[in-house]
């Protein structure tokens, strides 16, 4: 199963830094060409000792990776697929409300985002013209904007 794809300066083991031993709870796997970063846990959490405000940022981060995972396991198992499309999006939008236009940046090929929804990539697109054919997004090519964010929220609960 897919369990989230990392983008460009992402992190992932992070849950690792929690466990005594450092056990990576998953494992991962390059899909395009990958230079990677390997920090030994036991060094992050000396950093982290020495450092308490990046123990506070990293328990913070660690507290939204959690609770994402919770809401991706709840909509693989409850939801349908319109719901967890509506619900990563919504889950990407930056904070602030500001006038524009919030715009969502699909930094993942769709294809590795249909696999994290468990869904195909036909879906996937079927989807997306929906959501855009409702006037709650325009999309281009990698560029996804919210034009009415309660419509999404709308169609997330009664789509079937």
């Amino acid at each position: 199963a897919t369990i989230r794809c990392v983008e460009r300066g992402g992190t992932l083991g992070e849950l690792s830094m929690v466990s005594r031993e450092g056990v990576y709870l998953y494992s991962c796997e390059a899909l395009r060409r990958t230079h990677v970063l390997s920090i030994p846990a036991e060094r992050c959490r000396e950093a982290m000792d020495r450092h308490p405000e990046c123990r506070a940022e990293f328990m913070s981060r660690l507290a939204l990776e959690l609770t994402d995972r919770l809401e991706d396991m709840a909509l693989l198992t409850q939801g349908d697929a319109m719901s967890r499309l509506v619900s990563y999006i919504l889950r990407q939008l930056p904070s602030g409300r500001g006038k524009e236009p919030r715009v969502v940046r699909l930094t993942i090929p769709k294809r590795w985002l249909a696999a994290q929804l468990a869904v195909t990539p036909e879906t996937l697109s079927r989807l997306l013209a929906k959501l855009r054919d409702s006037g709650a997004i325009n999309i281009d090519r990698q560029r996804l904007t919210v034009l009415d964010e309660q419509k999404l929220r709308d169609l997330m609960m009664t789509d079937d």
